[in-house]
């Protein structure tokens, strides 16, 4: 199927229209699946051994390289992939792919009466249920920083172009959950794995 000219021109329009409003593009560095339990845990000095990773430390520890996604507004559509770069100890995004939904993801604002949400909420059971929550795996998110762009830095996007993140390779990394900051820590290689040491804790709600 893919986007039409009719479609192309329609969002030159909307854009238009909407001037450049800010977006916030997410760059994550990995992706890791923790317990609730063991996140709400955490403490400074704790060491987070990351699985779904393609970076590289250099012989300081410092971040050298490797593969970074970029999720640009609430990124259910797609996103940024690119090289992650080291210039003098300044991160650099280099752009290799722009990825899209191959079915793009709709927002379903409006509600029928019959699924609308009930005015009372039912009780619950937590007291002899909130043991089972423990074993739920949240997702966290290993960022490297948020880049702020708009709408028309968005559209002129290219492969091969370079973004400056907002981190130096010895800056700590976010550990994020559901958007919210909850940890930071310190690149390391423990065993020729790399790891997350956790240098400070605002802790997960």
């Amino acid at each position: 199927s893919g986007t039409g000219p009719d479609d192309l021109a329609y969002m030159r329009k909307t854009l238009a229209s909407l001037g450049e409003k800010p977006v916030t593009a997410i760059v994550e560095a990995a992706t890791q699946s923790l317990e609730s339990d063991v996140i709400a845990t955490l403490e400074v000095g704790d060491i987070i051994i990351l699985e779904n990773h393609q970076l590289t430390l250099g012989a300081a520890g410092n971040l050298e390289g490797g593969s970074l996604f970029v999720r640009v507004g609430t990124g259910r559509n797609g996103g940024l992939r690119g090289q992650l770069l080291n210039d003098e100890g300044h991160l650099k995004f280099q752009l290799t792919d722009i990825i899209k939904q191959e079915h793009p993801l709709e927002t379903n604002i409006m509600q029928d009466d019959e699924s609308a949400t009930p005015a009372t909420e039912p009780e619950d059971n937590l007291a002899e249920t909130e043991g089972l929550l423990r074993d739920v795996e949240a997702p966290v998110v290993i960022e490297l920083g948020r880049l702020q762009l708009n709408t028309a830095q968005v559209v002129r996007l290219r492969a091969g172009q370079i973004l400056r993140l907002p981190r130096n390779a010895n800056d700590p990394v976010d550990l994020v959950v559901n958007d919210k900051v909850f940890a930071r820590g310190e690149l390391v290689e423990v065993d020729g794995e790399l790891g997350v040491r956790l240098v400070h804790v605002t802790g997960a709600s």
